[in-house]
């Protein structure tokens, strides 16, 4: 954390050539000014040419020591209180800053469990005025309970009994260092427009300032370098050691206003009234003083420097007294960035007014300008700049036509349109809805907006989607009702079209036959396999003794795996009419068997006839499946109705021909389904 409150240099008032360096401590570039002197660059003692004055460094004015008893009294009654020693409530950490006068520590405040920020005298015997200078910075900032001001926890002494001010510890950047960059600061944050960002940082500096002002306290340092931003939108306003107050009652713990008559502030930033009786100015210093600090601030963000420049410090401070801004030009804005709004200038110039009676009464009416700035000009030229896109997209449909050539370009086109149609449109709506972020009630941004909006339901009732049309209308309150009618049109043709192909989907899914085709294949593949084995088993164990009782059970045996087979895959097999008209054609096998042999056992017909009759009975069935379920499924067919006519010729090998018969099914089914189900892995190990 960078130490800002610490004193700097003092201007003599014989001369505005040369320039005193002061024994105190400088923070930011003044501790590099002293690490100069010390290497030898810089004379250490005596006065110094100053050709090149340093304007961003704080000035301070040597303090009245009149008020230094009732300095050396707080201590006093501190050093008294044994918990009143820092030793005994801090757990002193590392340096993270430290200037000439001042060091800042981080430490532990064990007590509540907290880190904190503890700022010490750098000199183990700091002069009466030291001390002073650094109690009233904190008296200052403890008295103003504030987000923005870093608060002061408390104040104790060292063993040597000088002042330890305890503080939060705060993490972040100068707002200098970041206020004209793109970084990677910014992108953390999210930043898009760096001068809607830097103006809304200035916002929240005024309203501090304000607030300060209500209590009594100028803070007579406002510059982009004190002001500190945390990593998660914090904004801090520090250095408050040359604030001063306004009311007589704090006479004695705080500087008065009234008494700064010497030359005190920052150069590059300084308001005319601060320069001091030494360099006649006239003016007292109040509320309007940090009003000028505010637009010399904003100054700054517009042009990329501070308002007050100068070769010699003479020239610098003949510059201060005159504060002469009456044009745009003296700016010398950054015009390729932002173009330094009219509006906005005007306000920097009136903040900036030579005369104090010119400028804003207090910081407060300064805020507001600025605030009404976001929210009517950002909103109107946010607006206008989206009109240029909008007109655009207004071409680009009107030359949107019907892409040419074969099917894959003509899909590929049409693509590649919507996809430059919606860019365009989004950018529109993105713009037009920022300008009503900013400025609810713009006429235009509403206006274009909906008119945006109505151009891309035309455009996607001209492309036969009423679902989207029906999606971007619902973004309008007031829809045209036309349009409305339209598009509900529409969304019913597309409703009935839409029911007739899901009936479509729905009757070519139950005659897929490649849905559930490795279920079907096991289950077939699995009966074929009992057709062929159970004959083979039969011509060798029977051989011609069979009976009808014999053939029943058979008959009801496979019906009951059958059965089982069919329960395991049930899912599947029963998810197509495909599937259904194959189980229930194997379960119609078995069945007729069953009828067969009990009518011809009924009629007395010799069980191995019956058998045979088998044959004709599969032939139909097989006839029946090749016809209603698969055509490539007729050799199967043709298998048995050879194996009809071969056993009625030779009986006696009625179970061998029915063996192949099946065979000749089971290889029919694998290479007719089992093809591409094997190339998907069925069979990989």
């Amino acid at each position: 954390m960078p130490e800002h409150d610490s004193y700097a240099r003092t201007l003599p008032q014989d001369s505005l050539d040369t320039v005193d360096v002061s024994d105190a401590a400088h923070s930011g570039r003044a501790a590099r000014s002293e690490r100069a002197e010390h290497s030898g660059n810089v004379p250490s003692s005596g006065k110094v040419p100053k050709l090149a004055p340093d304007l961003n460094t704080t000035i301070v004015p040597e303090y009245q020591l009149d008020t230094a008893d009732y300095a050396q009294g707080i201590l006093e009654r501190l050093a008294s209180v044994k918990s009143g020693q820092a030793e005994a409530r801090l757990t002193m950490g590392r340096c993270i800053g430290e200037g000439g006068m001042g060091v800042v520590r981080l430490a532990n405040q064990w007590s509540v469990g907290r880190d904190v920020a503890v700022k010490t005298l750098r000199d183990p015997k700091p002069s009466d005025a030291v001390t002073m200078r650094l109690l009233q910075e904190a008296w200052v900032t403890g008295a103003l309970e504030h987000p923005s001001v870093v608060p002061v926890y408390d104040v104790a002494v060292d063993e040597r009994g000088n002042p330890v001010i305890m503080l939060k510890r705060i993490e972040g950047r100068e707002w200098t260092q970041v206020m004209h960059r793109s970084t990677e600061f910014h992108a953390a944050l999210g930043v898009g427009d760096l001068l809607r960002w830097n103006l809304r940082i200035l916002i929240q500096v005024a309203n501090v300032v304000h607030y300060a002002h209500r209590r009594g306290i100028v803070h007579r340092d406002i510059k982009p370098e004190n002001v500190m931003l945390g990593a998660f939108g914090e904004v801090y306003l520090l250095d408050w050691g040359l604030a001063v107050c306004t009311r007589e009652s704090a006479a004695g713990r705080l500087p008065l206003a009234k008494d700064a008559d010497r030359l005190a502030g920052t150069l590059a930033y300084m308001a005319p009234e601060m320069l001091g009786r030494e360099h006649g100015a006239t003016g007292s210093i109040d509320e309007r003083t940090d009003v000028y600090l505010l637009g010399a601030t904003l100054y700054e963000i517009l042009s990329g420097s501070p308002p007050h420049h100068g070769t010699t410090t003479k020239d610098v401070i003949r510059h201060i007294a005159d504060s002469q801004f009456a044009s745009r030009d003296s700016l010398r804005p950054l015009h390729v960035c932002w173009g330094a709004p009219a509006e906005l200038v005007s306000i920097c110039l009136k903040a900036m007014s030579r005369d104090p009676r010119d400028r804003y009464a207090n910081a407060e009416q300064f805020r507001l300008a600025l605030q009404g700035f976001l929210e009517h000009r950002q909103s109107t030229v946010l607006a206008e700049e989206t009109g240029v896109r909008l007109a655009t997209l207004r071409a680009m449909l009107h030359r949107v036509s019907s892409p040419q050539g074969g099917e894959v370009t003509r899909e590929r086109e049409a693509a590649i349109q919507r996809l430059q149609v919606y860019g365009l449109f989004s950018e529109c709506r993105f713009g037009f809805r920022q300008a009503l972020k900013e400025w609810p009630e713009n006429p235009r941004a509403k206006e274009d907006l909906a008119h945006a909006v109505a151009l891309m339901v035309e455009y996607e009732l001209s492309r036969g989607d009423p679902e989207a049309a029906s999606v971007l209308l619902s973004e309008l309150q007031h829809p045209p009702r036309a349009l409305v009618a339209r598009v509900r049109a529409l969304m019913q043709q597309h409703a009935h079209a839409e029911a007739y192909r899901k009936k479509l989907e729905r009757i070519g899914e139950q005659h897929d036959a490649a849905v559930g085709e490795k279920t079907r294949l096991t289950f077939t593949l699995g009966v074929m396999t009992l057709f062929v084995v159970s004959p083979a088993i039969s011509h060798v164990l029977m051989r011609g003794r069979e009976t009808h009782r014999g053939l029943i059970l058979y008959a009801l045996t496979l019906l009951l795996l059958v059965s089982i087979g069919a329960y395991v895959g049930r899912r599947s097999l029963i998810k197509t009419a495909v599937n259904r008209r194959l189980v229930f054609t194997v379960f119609m096998v078995f069945a007729s068997h069953f009828l067969l042999h009990s009518v011809t056992y009924q009629l007395g017909i010799p069980a191995a006839t019956s058998y045979v009759l088998q044959f004709p009975i599969w032939f139909v069935l097989t006839c029946m499946v090749a016809a209603g379920i698969d055509t490539r499924l007729f050799p199967m067919a043709a298998g048995y109705g050879l194996a009809s006519a071969f056993a009625a010729a030779f009986p006696s090998w009625r179970f061998l021909i029915a063996a192949a018969a099946n065979a000749v099914t089971a290889v029919n089914v694998a290479l007719v389904w089992g093809s591409r189900t094997c190339r998907f892995g069925l069979w990989r190990r």
